[in-house]
């Protein structure tokens, strides 16, 4: 479970979007820059009753803000605290705050440690090995570097005693993605394209080394559920559920398991990728946050007169994926919040939906606000690539996180 923020929280540095034309992040400062492209939005008046119909539109219909969070690691991303509420405020006032402190430094801790020996494990070096582009460039070299490693081990020398069970199902499972991605290779080779269900069972495969839970396997399409917003009843179901049966660190077990993430697969690649200018922000804003080494600050953009170019999810995708998170909020194991997860062939962008209860209840009633003080939030960060070893090495610890047991 997260902490949630008692107190004000300092800005965060103020960042643009430029996309062939400049773009601000946020969708309504956009509308205000250019009012003659807001012309074209499509009037909405009510969402699709399926939800592979929707877009990023409809979320903006439903008075949800969207955020591009690209400059976040994916492990700051899970872990950043959820803005105090006065509902979600008194909610968590109610446990031992002191507890919950403790207990979240233990947890980061263990991920930490468990992190030094994934990458003691030989497991990153075997995805470094493959000198992955992308699937189409996959050949059948590719296929023989797999089987060499299908008797490799990777249980790390060195362990201790409490990781050795823990180390044992990540070597079992990552035996078995070797072999899954030497079959999706494979497929390449032959001719035969690969489909969402094949991408499903290659992630499916490497996040369960790290601990996380889905009954793919039993239950390969999840049962569609509904959801009635204002006057239609709006039905879909995300592609998997990563779920924990408890709740807390005691024995206790509810009956239906809390959603940990919500993930949603694409055979498709992510669209092209948007150029981001970065701009220092006001005094009143506080100090720029630290972007990522591969993202140049905004002193270093104009120096070399160009602006980093990072991929993002499609209008489509933010509609369809935050409407399932949507669907699943209010059996998420944390308050205020629902993860989720798109995965794009191999690259992962990791999602958020933000709100308090209150909001999600106006939104079933169908009551919309436009008030940006008000909004529900959806973020997303930029995509991961799990077969580049650095890409990999940043999401390694969310999906530790995710796999724990609260």
């Amino acid at each position: 479970m997260r902490l949630h923020c008692f107190g004000s929280m300092a800005a965060e540095s103020y960042f643009k979007i430029v996309k062939k034309i400049r773009l601000d992040v946020s969708d309504d400062d956009a509308e205000k820059l250019f009012p003659l492209a807001a012309q074209f939005d499509i009037p909405i008046s009510e969402v699709p009753c399926r939800l592979c119909h929707w877009t990023k539109q409809h979320i903006k219909y439903l008075g949800i803000k969207t955020s591009f969070q690209f400059d976040k690691t994916p492990f700051d991303f899970i872990t950043s605290p959820i803005p105090c509420t006065g509902e979600i405020g008194i909610r968590v006032l109610t446990y031992d705050v002191e507890r919950m402190i403790r207990r979240e430094k233990e947890k980061k801790e263990k991920v930490s440690l468990i992190l030094e020996f994934v990458k003691r494990s030989g497991f990153l070096d075997v995805i470094q090995n493959l000198y992955y582009t992308s699937f189409e460039e996959l050949n059948t070299d590719s296929v023989m570097k797999l089987h060499s490693y299908k008797d490799h081990c990777f249980v790390p020398k060195g362990l201790p005693s409490n990781l050795d069970n823990w180390f044992r199902r990540f070597d079992t499972y990552g035996k078995s993605f070797m072999y899954v991605l030497s079959r999706l290779v494979e497929n390449v080779t032959q001719g035969i394209p690969n489909r969402e269900v094949h991408f499903q069972h290659l992630f499916d495969t490497l996040v369960k080394m790290f601990g996380m839970q889905s009954g793919l396997s039993f239950e390969p399409c999840p049962p569609v559920q509904s959801l009635k917003i204002g006057n239609v009843e709006v039905q879909g179901s995300p592609d998997i559920l990563y779920t924990h049966h408890r709740i807390n660190e005691s024995e206790r077990k509810v009956e239906k398991p809390r959603i940990i993430a919500a993930c949603k697969v694409s055979r498709h690649k992510s669209i092209s990728p948007c150029r981001i200018e970065i701009t220092s922000s006001s005094k009143t804003r506080g100090k720029s946050a630290e972007p990522d080494d591969e993202i140049p600050t905004s002193s270093t953009a104009s120096e070399n007169r160009h602006c980093p170019i990072i991929a993002q999810l499609s209008e489509e995708m933010i509609g369809q994926h935050c409407g399932e998170l949507l669907l699943k909020y209010s059996q998420s194991i944390g308050h205020g919040s629902i993860f989720g997860i798109v995965v794009q062939q191999t690259q992962v962008t990791l999602t958020e939906l933000r709100m308090t209860e209150t909001q999600y209840q106006n939104i079933k009633a169908g009551n919309f606000t436009h008030c940006e003080l008000d909004k529900p939030s959806f973020m997303y960060t930029r995509p991961y690539n799990f077969m580049k070893m650095e890409d990999l090495e940043k999401l390694v610890e969310p999906f530790i996180m995710f796999g724990l047991e609260p």
